[in-house]
């Protein structure tokens, strides 16, 4: 469970505490209050809203639980918010509270894959400046396509010289290599995933896009899902939807590495505000 989808430490502590519970019988209200040094029914009081439990209170708790500094830290933070009186000190540690969590809405959070935070290197920035690289380098997981490169110049419409520049970059970065004894390449790499704050991202991100929807116009219906979606909702929904889709895209990855490549396919996803500020 990741703790950082509440801005309640009520509700984490009660939904910690139904988690564990199904692993293991001993996380039980009354071995929490125990833990805490405290009754049963001050406990329970707390989980209905009636009180709160004091900062060494909730340290022991978390103590219980087995967080981590971070996490302790965060649910420190949601006592305060929820004992604090005064408005504007409340909406200042509301906005501490929110920055946490979006730190860790982060894919580099969710995902297993190896992350490349800020490449600097030229051939790094030239790899994620091109989508061709990336989808040359995902073909060269399939078979057929490792031991014959240059049906991809068909496949994808690219000339010969330039499926052999994307291959001496894929090569030059020791993604893949060429085996003179199978006559293919093998791939070294193909789990990356770039980081949300390297400074390439944005130019990445917009330049997939157009060589998605460029390609998605000449695919037959059959051959692809196109959902855009127009809401109105509040932040803390919003929050939500975004929260699903990181345990989505946890939950796909296991799928993605346990499944066999015969063909390669792309996912784009947008959650933003059409307010600008």
């Amino acid at each position: 469970m990741n703790i950082f989808n509440s801005l309640s430490y009520v509700e984490i502590i009660s939904n910690i505490l139904k988690t564990r519970k199904k692993v293991n019988s001993q996380f039980t209200f009354s071995r929490l209050a125990e833990a805490m040094g405290i009754q049963k029914t001050y406990v329970s009081r707390v989980m209905k809203g009636d009180a709160h439990f004091t900062s060494d209170q909730l340290y022991l708790a978390c103590k219980f639980f087995e967080f981590n500094e971070e996490e302790t830290d965060f649910l420190q933070l949601l006592l305060e918010i929820a004992r604090c009186q005064i408005n504007a000190r409340r909406k200042i540690l509301m906005t501490r509270a929110r920055k946490i969590q979006d730190r860790h809405r982060e894919t580099k959070t969710t995902l297993a894959a190896e992350i490349v935070e800020t490449p600097q290197s030229t051939s790094y920035q030239s790899y994620y400046l091109d989508p061709l690289n990336l989808i040359v380098h995902t073909y060269l997981s399939i078979p057929q396509f490792r031991d014959n490169p240059k049906l991809l110049t068909h496949k994808l419409r690219l000339s010969t010289s330039g499926l052999e520049k994307i291959l001496q970059t894929l090569q030059k970065l020791s993604l893949i290599r060429w085996n003179r004894n199978t006559e293919s390449y093998e791939v070294l790499k193909d789990h990356l995933h770039l980081a949300g704050d390297s400074h390439i991202n944005p130019a990445y991100q917009t330049l997939m896009r157009v060589a998605s929807n460029d390609h998605c116009l000449r695919l037959r219906a059959e051959k692809k899902f196109n959902l855009a979606v127009t809401l109105s909702a509040d932040t803390e929904a919003k929050n939500k939807i975004h929260d699903e889709f990181l345990v989505f895209l946890k939950a796909i990855e296991k799928y993605v590495r346990q499944a066999s490549s015969e063909d390669v396919y792309q996912m784009n996803f947008d959650l933003f505000s059409w307010d600008p500020d």
